[in-house]
């Protein structure tokens, strides 16, 4: 008896670990699923959807530190490297704009995905293609053009923007030496939010150190700075801040700008950076009460959903009830008709026996 309670136990143990790998697998093949849809999708958007994806990637991948499926993805880099080139090196055949845009495209689905321990990979392999000037080159062609190609545009903007998240302190000097930082405060003065959104974020994320600050300093960046207080984009105007305030702190050490000597400008300027910060609460008060109405109005809906799916399953679950109850009661009936004939021929049987009796007596 013993034995085979710990024969049971085993069983029950190896079903439960089955029963978990399976359900782990679901997940995993659910996140791939979903993986290859955004992916999928990314091609085919434009605009600010195609924004929102891009840092919506960064996000939701933020946990998958070290993930295989990306480090895998990070092998294909020198191979999307030489597809954003004018000419493909392989074969000596001209690039068209479209397939260039594309594989800039997969290369930002992959660095936005990079955490953890494939970051160090990541900047590897930027600093041994060579990636951070051939994509400064693409993005300023497609600058360049007019209308500009936001589509092209935007992946390569997101690419740039990821070098100092994955290089640190390298990444940043690679984003000043490869003209990339440049390119940035050259964003600021588009008249896209979207290319304004990564030119302020640039700006305002190296904001910190001098030598980037006098390249700020020398395109005369600081009022165009000022000019993004007014933006309806509570993004623009929070990275517009944090880099007017930092700008502030490096020009009160070192005295780099010429109206920061100024107290009376000085003064209007943080009374400027206060109406934007309330600006900037009172949209992302707008925001967050939206995603808390879209929130409530989701839940309803599922609610809704699995409250009619259920209506309905409770719907057809009674029908084959009553249909199993209708062929019950039908064969109920069939037999006891059976069984009330076989008692009345018995009867009759027993009645003819009797009287046959009675006449030979």
């Amino acid at each position: 008896a013993a034995k085979a309670k710990g024969r049971m136990e085993g069983w029950m143990e190896g079903k439960a670990l089955h029963i978990a790998a399976i359900a782990i697998q679901r997940v995993s093949r659910g996140r791939c699923s979903r993986r290859l849809a955004t992916k999928g999708r990314l091609h085919t958007v434009s605009g600010v959807a195609l924004l929102e994806m891009l840092e919506g990637v960064r996000l939701s991948h933020a946990a998958a530190s070290n993930s295989a499926r990306v480090s895998r993805d990070l092998e294909r880099l020198p191979e999307l490297v030489l597809r954003l080139g004018k000419t493909s090196k392989r074969s000596l055949t001209p690039t068209s704009m479209p397939e260039r845009a594309t594989a800039a495209k997969d290369v930002a689905f992959v660095f936005c995905e990079v955490s953890g321990e494939n970051e160090a990979k990541a900047f590897r392999l930027i600093q041994a293609t060579n990636l951070a000037t051939a994509v400064g080159k693409l993005a300023r062609e497609v600058l360049a053009t007019s209308p500009v190609d936001t589509s092209a545009l935007y992946p390569l903007l997101a690419i740039i923007s990821n070098l100092p998240t994955l290089g640190r302190a390298e990444g940043e000097k690679l984003l000043k030496s490869s003209g990339c930082f440049q390119l940035m405060i050259d964003c600021l003065y588009s008249t896209d939010a979207g290319v304004q959104y990564y030119g302020v974020a640039a700006v305002s994320n190296m904001s910190h150190d001098a030598e980037a600050v006098k390249t700020v300093r020398a395109q005369k960046a600081a009022a165009q700075l000022e000019k993004l207080l007014d933006s309806n984009n509570r993004h623009i105007i929070q990275f517009s801040i944090q880099a007017l305030e930092n700008v502030n702190d490096v020009q009160g050490k070192g005295g780099l700008f010429d109206f920061g000597r100024k107290k009376k400008e000085i003064s209007e300027r943080k009374i400027r950076i206060e109406i934007a910060r309330r600006k900037y609460e009172r949209l992302a008060d707008n925001d967050e009460r939206r995603r808390l109405a879209t929130a409530q109005l989701q839940k309803w809906v599922r609610g809704f959903l699995s409250r009619r799916a259920l209506r309905k399953a409770l719907a057809k679950r009674i029908s084959e009830v009553r249909a199993a109850v209708r062929i019950q009661a039908c064969a109920r009936g069939r037999w006891e008709r059976r069984a009330a004939a076989a008692r009345k021929l018995q009867v009759e049987l027993a009645n003819s026996e009797r009287q046959d009796a009675e006449q030979r007596a």
